[in-house]
Parts: structure tokens; sequence; C-alpha cells
């Protein structure tokens, strides 16, 4: 479509104004949930003339072409940036609403001066091309504006999952994993995954787990603490379940939850500590032993 080149012309001479009345412009509601902040501070806010004026050449460079690809590039811009500053989503849609009514202003403006009544045709598409580029423009500004919040709470549950699975190292070989509050899926595969991976790093030989502090013990719950008990035997370190408290022990019983032979369950911390010594001289003792054969073998 060949678009009037004057209101081209129009709009490029007047982006500056527009953008400025565009930043200044308050609702007329002063009890309005999204009322613009009067003083602006420039340094922080993204919704600067010179932001405006760049939308509006966006605006007029898609009466030429396609602007899409610009698009895109804008509105992830300002869209995660005012997510990381914490700018709420209804302030932004504020803004777009009120660009809208500043442009319609300055449309109704230049064709009125045109005479609108010879030209209502032209006047209805470019304002049904303009909305549908600022609706374009606002739609993805808020994908990219709620993409980046998402990013920033899975950063932020992947942390709290780290630091909620505390793998404490007590001596060289022996470490001390310490569970609190409700176990979840989501927390249940985090506790398998960091568990396994921490205990590698801290090359130990022996893990309490320590569950007094969690208040309910499902068949999900017990499936994921008796998989990380398995796997970590796979990885050569034994571990001793401790803690379960006695109303816990009785839902489980209830559950029909059994605890496999091979998982060795004591009622607090210090008693599971007290059996790693065990385990310890044992396997010490036993190191002997097999020295010894193996020595009287050899002669």
């Amino acid at each position: 479509m060949v678009w009037n080149h004057g209101l081209i012309d129009f709009l490029t001479k007047h982006r500056e104004e527009i953008a400025h009345d565009w930043v200044n412009r308050r609702p007329s509601d002063p009890s309005s949930p999204y009322l613009y902040q009067a003083i602006i501070d420039q340094e922080a806010d993204n919704w600067t003339e010179h932001s405006g004026a760049h939308l509006m050449g966006m605006l007029v460079r898609s009466l030429n072409g396609d602007i899409r690809e610009e698009v895109e590039t804008w509105t992830k811009h300002m869209g995660s940036t005012r997510a990381r500053q914490g700018i709420d989503i209804s302030h932004s849609l504020e803004r777009f609403t009120a660009y809208r009514q500043v442009l319609w202003r300055y449309l109704f403006r230049y064709y009125k001066a045109q005479g609108i009544d010879e030209s209502p045709d032209e006047f209805f598409r470019v304002l049904e091309h303009f909305a549908d580029t600022l609706n374009l423009l606002q739609e993805r500004y808020c994908s990219h504006f709620f993409a980046y919040k998402e990013q920033i709470i899975e950063a932020q549950r992947t942390l709290i999952g780290e630091l909620a699975v505390p793998v404490m190292p007590i001596t060289e070989d022996v470490c001390v994993l310490p569970l609190l509050g409700t176990i979840d899926t989501h927390r249940a595969k985090v506790i398998l995954e960091t568990t396994l991976q921490r205990v590698m790093e801290q090359q130990a030989r022996y893990l309490v787990i320590d569950v007094s502090g969690v208040m309910v013990i499902d068949t999900m719950v017990a499936q994921r603490l008796f998989e990380i008990v398995k796997a970590l035997r796979l990885m050569g370190t034994t571990s001793i379940l401790s803690g379960i408290q006695p109303d816990v022990a009785q839902t489980m019983v209830q559950l029909g939850i059994q605890v496999s032979a091979q998982v060795e369950t004591m009622n607090n911390l210090r008693q599971a500590l007290r059996r790693i010594e065990d385990l310890k001289r044992a396997d010490a003792k036993g190191e002997r032993l097999t020295r010894s054969l193996f020595l009287n073998d050899q002669e």
C-alpha cells in the first residue's frame, strides 16, 4: 500500500515532540493504579524521549516495509531491561496506552489540517495500521518481559534448591545432609541430583541423611530417598537415614511404605554418627584381615 508522503514527513518532523508529550503524559484519573510518577529518573527509566522517538521511527518505517525483525530486537531489549529493573508490567501497559493516545491526537491533527472529510478512508487505514503495529510491539514486549521474569524465577528456584541441599562435611570422609520442610516433586529431584554431585565433590565414604525436620514422608519422598541411597552405594558411599519422627513413621506404615533392608536407619544423628564409627572400625579390621590373608598366600 502506498502511503501519504505528507503524513510520513509530518510524523518524522514531529517525532521528538510526540515523544516529549508521551513521556510527560499523565492519566486523567488521579486515582488510576497506573498513575505515572511525577518525577522521572531519566537515568534509570527507559521510557525516555529517546525511546519514544525511536518508537516513532519504527512506526514510520512500518509504512514502507516489514519491521518485525527490528520489533523483535527492540522489544527484547526493552522488555528484559524493564523486567530486570523490577518495573511492574502494569506501568509498561499504561505507557503503551499513553503512546496510542498521543499518536492518535497527532494523526487527527494532521488529517484535520488536510481536510479529514476529503480522505476518511485513508485516515482509518492509517489508524488501523498503527494500531496493529503497536499491538505487535506490545505483545512482543510482554512476551520478552515475562520470559526474563521466568528466567529470574528459575534461577532463584535453582539457587534455593541448591541451598536447601546442604551436604555438610563432618570429617574428611563423613558428610551430613539435614533435610527440612516439605519435599515436593521438584525439590526431591533437586535433592537427588545435588546430593550425588556434592558427595562426589567431597569424596565422602559415608553420608547421614537426617530427616528429623521433615514432617511428611509420603510414597514419593520415600522413593526418592531410597534412590539416593542406592545411587550413593553404586558410587561407593554408605548412607544412613536418621531422625524419622514417630508420627512420620506411623504414616509411612499406614501408606504401606517398606524400608528396604539395604537402607539402614537410626533414631537420631548422634546414633548415626556412632554407627559410622563402628562401620569404619569394621572396614579397617576387614582390610587388615584381607591384607594378612594375602601376605600368607604369598608366603
